[in-house]
Parts: C-alpha cells; sequence; structure tokens
C-alpha cells in the first residue's frame, strides 16, 4: 500500500506505507518523552497479573516483583521499552510518575488511578 501525496511544486509522489509506519516508530523510539503508558494500560497490567497470580499472592507483589517478573521479560523479547510494546508509535506522555521500588504494585495503581481522577 502506499501514500500518495502532493509536493509544493504540485507533483504527486508515492510513498510505501510499511516506511511510513517505520519511520513513525522510529521517530517514537528516539524520543523519550513519547514513552509514555496510558492509565487504562497501568490498570491492565494490574488486571492481567491479578488474574494470573490471584488476589492473595498479588496483593504481595512489590513494583520490584511486576518489573522483574512481567515488564523485564517482554521489554527483553521485543528489545524495546515497554511503552513502544504496547503504543507501537509512542504515546506523549503527560504526566511524570515516579514510584518506589518495594512499594505494592496494586498500591501504585490505585494511587495514580485517584491522581489523575482528581
Amino acid at each position: 500500500m502506499f501514500v500518495s501525496f502532493l509536493s509544493t511544486n504540485e507533483e504527486s509522489y508515492s510513498i510505501p506505507l510499511s516506511t511510513l509506519y517505520q519511520e513513525a516508530r522510529r521517530a517514537a523510539a528516539a524520543n523519550p518523552c513519547r514513552w509514555g503508558i496510558s492509565l487504562k494500560q497501568l490498570q491492565d497490567v494490574k488486571t492481567s497479573v491479578c488474574l494470573h497470580v490471584g488476589e492473595r499472592v498479588f496483593r504481595t507483589m512489590t513494583m520490584r516483583d511486576i518489573c522483574a517478573k512481567v515488564i523485564s521479560p517482554i521489554c527483553k523479547e521485543e528489545k524495546r521499552p515497554y511503552a513502544l510494546v504496547v503504543n507501537e508509535f509512542g504515546l506523549e506522555a503527560h504526566a511524570f510518575v515516579t514510584h518506589c521500588w518495594d512499594e505494592p504494585f496494586g498500591e501504585f495503581v490505585d494511587s495514580v488511578q485517584d491522581a489523575m481522577s482528581n
């Protein structure tokens, strides 16, 4: 598939759509400001892990656990940041959220959700 453009001198030219996708992915990878994830994506991690390990085990899992057992293996396999795995063309970050490695992950997600809803 090609995308056609009209140049400033009114000559048309086409670029393969795959080239546009590659350029968009490359641009996102080069700009850490586009390495964001949405609140929904953060909540999805929480839900997915909780369903996989059960509520009792999930309540004991820290940010360190989630990163080591869920996020890092995905990044290693995909060879890119998690944010670019779930948002292929990047997602501009509108807020910076920091965390404590030994904080319970569920509490972290709930705190972010509370802060974003206010």
